[in-house]
């Protein structure tokens, strides 16, 4: 079993769900922030190509109850 640790990050649970991307835009659900480890239970990729003018997909795989929200951002 491996475990990462993220250091200066959030990591947050939601309290509820949200059932689209309009509201969410709208909406901020309630939080509650957890540790900073996190399993993994996947192997990352060794690298990760990114072509400059093109979008980058980065996927994550999360599971909990309640279900938890994940959410890639770039220098914080």
């Amino acid at each position: 079993t491996a475990y990462a640790q993220i250091d200066g990050a959030k990591i947050e649970l939601d309290s509820r769900l949200i059932p689209n991307a309009r509201q969410a835009a709208v909406v901020r659900p309630k939080s509650r922030t957890v540790g900073k480890y996190v399993k993994i239970s996947v192997p990352l990729p060794e690298t990760t190509r990114y072509v400059p003018g093109t979008a980058l997909v980065l996927q994550c795989e999360v599971m909990g109850n309640p279900a938890p929200y994940a959410e890639w951002t770039k220098n914080g």
